[in-house]
């Protein structure tokens, strides 16, 4: 046979069979109206809840806030010129990967409070006053007078006034912090969930941001709370054996 008349296999093909769907159903033009109903009643009710929720954590503030802050005694004036040395020394040291220890007594600590440069969130003079510190359960116990916004932000801030206690420890990479972990109003019981709330406030974060002093509190490998005040180390003790 000749080549011209024979088939080529190669590109010879069967017409392909379209499937085509039938449904199995007649179209309700209800259904998308349900579902539409059903995405209303869904965020409705988490904006609904959410609603309640931020009414109801205002409503239990009221419970233990005040309209005036307290005013602590003025930390009296002193000679800073040691204290900054020792800093000086220890941040060096610090920086240089050089072993270095920096003791700190509670008047010190709220001395350091005192002439922190201001981060945009207001002296912590006027928030914290450290009073003494416990050892067992690392913490520095603290009288405070902190200002909470009201849900008519326009108006001014509500104080709660009480006792406050500040975990210590090292966050890896990124070096001291202080979390509110316990807080105690007089004549008042503080509602579940406020502490917790409350342990998102940034007490030592905005000073990371600040570039003198990034570099140092990243290079603290180690603090701890002692019977006198705080302990910070530039490198971190062997761990027990």
């Amino acid at each position: 046979m000749p080549l011209t008349t024979a088939w080529n296999v190669a590109t010879w093909r069967l017409p392909m069979a379209r499937t085509q769907k039938e449904p199995t159903a007649e179209f309700n033009p209800g259904y998308g109206c349900f579902i539409m109903l059903a995405a209303i009643i869904i965020f409705g009710g988490i904006i609904s809840w959410s609603a309640y929720t931020l009414f109801e954590q205002n409503r239990l503030l009221d419970t233990i806030t005040v309209d005036q802050a307290v005013t602590w005694p003025e930390i009296p004036a002193s000679d800073t010129t040691a204290l900054n040395a020792r800093l000086s020394d220890f941040g060096k040291a610090a920086m240089e990967n050089r072993e270095a220890t920096l003791d700190l007594t509670i008047e010190e600590i709220n001395t350091l409070i005192a002439i922190a440069p201001d981060t945009g969130y207001g002296s912590y003079a006027k928030l914290v006053r450290v009073k003494r510190a416990d050892p067992a359960s690392k913490t520095l116990i603290a009288d405070v007078s902190l200002p909470i916004k009201r849900l008519k932000f326009w108006e001014p801030p509500r104080y709660l006034n009480g006792e406050a206690g500040y975990t210590i420890d090292i966050i890896k990479g990124e070096g001291p912090d202080a979390k509110l972990t316990s807080l105690t109003v007089p004549g008042k019981t503080v509602p579940d969930g406020v502490v917790d709330n409350m342990q998102i406030w940034p007490w030592v974060a905005p000073y990371r941001k600040i570039d003198s002093l990034a570099p140092t509190l990243r290079a603290i490998q180690h603090i701890e709370v002692t019977t006198t005040g705080l302990q910070l180390r530039s490198i971190a003790p062997a761990p027990s054996k």
